[in-house]
């Protein structure tokens, strides 16, 4: 999986999510949990081969997550992706790259009702501050989307495809990056499995899955219970605490292609405004209000 160039998502679903980013969390006056540094953007990733190509990815990637609470499971996905790799495939340690995820894009289904499942995907969205109508437009251009950005590839299994045969080749790389997430960046470390498409000695196509899902804490990223005017609400509910966990587990299902360009230079980030003060960020707490953050 060369010069992979993906932030994730989810991950994304987050990444990415992501991104994900995936991603509801819960938390109350006793929580202990960390936030984890703010940033309204992150630096570029670069590959440092000069033979490494351009592979954007494709915009039908997706983030699957699922969040183990004490009484229910949430679960659902998101499903729209950008960004690009960098490639190259005699030496994938040198992968770079910058994965999005579309955090609007989140659909949860954990329910077998529709409507439970509508009036919670309503919640995660406010949740994360991207909810047309509800959280202001420039709140939401601010958190939208998730990014992953690769630093470093640990270790890649073979490393050099070009000495493979076939034309399907598969290599197992561990990818460390950073996880942009609604204003909030951390550090991840994810395994994948790249499996590259070859017509005759050039690769054309490659598909990269999570081998196994990688966790984001949604509590250190800020992902709370809010109150429909974007607020953090004060106390939480000793049910909703059961019902929803500071964590989930994230894999993702990625495809892109071989533009054929050398890459010339770095993978820039988007332009991503600085979020907005509160009453829509952290500052302002509502009263307690289970009602407005149950299902």
């Amino acid at each position: 999986m060369n010069r992979i160039r993906y932030v994730h998502a989810a991950t994304a679903a987050t990444l990415g999510l992501v991104i994900a980013l995936p991603l509801v969390g819960c938390d109350d006056k006793k929580s202990t949990t960390k936030l984890a540094p703010s940033a309204s953007a992150l630096a570029s990733s670069q590959s440092e081969s000069k033979k490494a190509e351009v592979w954007p990815i494709a915009k039908d990637g997706k983030a699957t997550f699922q969040m183990d609470g004490k009484i229910e499971t949430i679960k659902g996905d998101v499903s729209s992706t950008k960004g690009e790799l960098q490639l190259d495939l005699s030496d994938l340690t040198k992968t770079r790259g910058v994965i999005s995820m579309d955090m609007q894009k989140l659909v949860t289904k954990t329910f077998e009702e529709a409507e439970k499942n509508k009036k919670q995907n309503e919640h995660a969205l406010t949740w994360l501050e991207v909810a047309d109508g509800i959280n202001k437009p420039e709140v939401v251009k601010a958190n939208r989307w998730a990014h992953f950005a690769i630093r470093s590839i640990d270790s890649a299994t073979p490393n050099d495809l070009t000495k493979a045969t076939g034309a399907k080749r598969t290599a197992k790389v561990k990818a460390t990056g950073d996880l942009l997430l609604h204003g909030h960046k951390s550090s991840h470390t994810v395994n994948l499995i790249a499996e590259f498409t070859f017509e005759g000695d050039k690769a054309t196509a490659v598909s990269v899955k999570t081998e196994k899902p990688f966790v984001i804490n949604l509590a250190s990223h800020e992902v709370k219970p809010r109150d429909p005017g974007g607020i953090l609400v004060q106390k939480v509910s000793d049910l909703l605490k059961q019902k929803v966990a500071e964590t989930a587990n994230v894999t993702l299902d990625l495809k892109a292609t071989n533009s054929g360009k050398t890459a010339s230079g770095e993978v820039a980030m988007p332009t991503i405004p600085s979020a907005a003060p509160a009453p829509s960020g952290s500052g302002a707490a509502a009263p307690s209000a289970s009602a407005s953050a149950g299902y």
